[in-house]
């Protein structure tokens, strides 16, 4: 009973972050212009330089924020992350330590947090 109250749960928090996400998109008048800083490093505590591509509208103002992770290379698809920023979100694809423009050696889970 547990485990099906569970998978009810994370359903109806996947269908409201869905809606979340696609609300301003639906409602959006006209999309922004956007623009994208690529190869921006952050420095870790521990030394570690991470490498991100940002993307954001190309507009004075508070925009949220979306963090993507990844050891697939920033590079990849960057479609989605362009429209996202056209609808008034800022988009942040990173390497994951150890790959591609990052540094440090790759290790699964290794100095990473799970929130």
């Amino acid at each position: 009973m547990q485990q099906r109250d569970l998978l009810s749960d994370i359903r109806l928090c996947s269908l409201l972050l869905t809606v979340l996400l696609v609300l301003p998109l639906v409602f959006a008048e006209e999309p922004f212009a956007t623009r994208v800083n690529a190869g921006v490093r952050a420095e870790m505590r521990d030394g570690v330089s991470l490498v991100a591509d940002v993307y954001r509208p190309d507009e004075a103002g508070e925009f949220p924020v979306l963090l993507q992770r990844t050891p697939y290379n920033r590079k990849g698809d960057t479609e989605q992350s362009h429209e996202l920023a056209s609808h008034g979100y800022i988009v942040v694809v990173q390497d994951t330590r150890g790959r591609y423009g990052s540094t440090f050696r790759a290790a699964t889970f290794q100095g990473s947090i799970a929130i």
